[in-house]
């Protein structure tokens, strides 16, 4: 019998220990992965069907609030990794991913939210119409106001012909003035053309 086939045992065991520890190891970080993946994954949805609903009453137009949104991706990407490990706890590499899926989108919708929950000055605003088309088939009414007010807000100038059956003369809304200065509009409707 060989002096060194003992140690050889001992090695092979400690080498069997050794991959089975960094396989455990590899296990545990890939289902911490997974689950900070599934949470970027939530607020990703959550931010963006936030901001969806709320953007629409929000007179910003779509450009405008992806300027916030890039904003906010490009400050938390500059966010060194020693300063915030808990969030970076994973890998540095998904800095990146978090900042553009989960944390933009998240404080994106928290400052249209803000704005949209704290009002500072509300009026009651009417506007000409200056023309209008009926879509028969999805039973809305869509008009154009003066001046060409919420050119790009068509969301807003939409109605429904259930709710307004008849010709329009103006629209209105109350148009609220958030804590950061962009305007809602907000309990629109239409006011009926009086033929004299």
């Amino acid at each position: 019998m060989n002096k060194r086939s003992p140690y050889k045992k001992l090695y092979r065991r400690w080498l069997i220990l050794q991959a089975r520890n960094k396989r455990d190891q590899i296990i545990g970080l890939n289902k911490k992965m997974e689950m900070h993946i599934r949470w970027m994954a939530i607020l990703f949805f959550f931010g963006i069907m936030t901001i969806a609903i709320i953007g629409i009453p929000t007179l910003l137009s779509w450009i405008q609030i992806s300027r916030i949104y890039i904003i906010w991706v490009i400050i938390f990407s500059l966010i060194p990794y020693r300063m915030l490990p808990q969030i970076y706890s994973v890998r540095k590499e998904l800095k990146i991913l978090l900042a553009v899926c989960a944390l933009g989108p998240v404080i994106t919708a928290l400052i249209l939210l803000i704005n949209f929950a704290v009002v500072l000055n509300v009026s009651d605003e009417k506007y000409k119409v200056e023309s209008y088309t009926v879509f028969y088939d999805d039973h809305l009414i869509e008009v154009n106001l003066e001046n060409n007010i919420f050119e790009n807000q068509t969301e807003i100038r939409r109605f429904s012909t259930d709710k307004f059956p008849f010709e329009p003369d103006s629209a209105a809304y109350l148009i609220k003035t958030g804590l950061f200065g962009f305007k809602i509009a907000t309990h629109p409707r239409l006011i009926e053309l009086k033929n004299d």
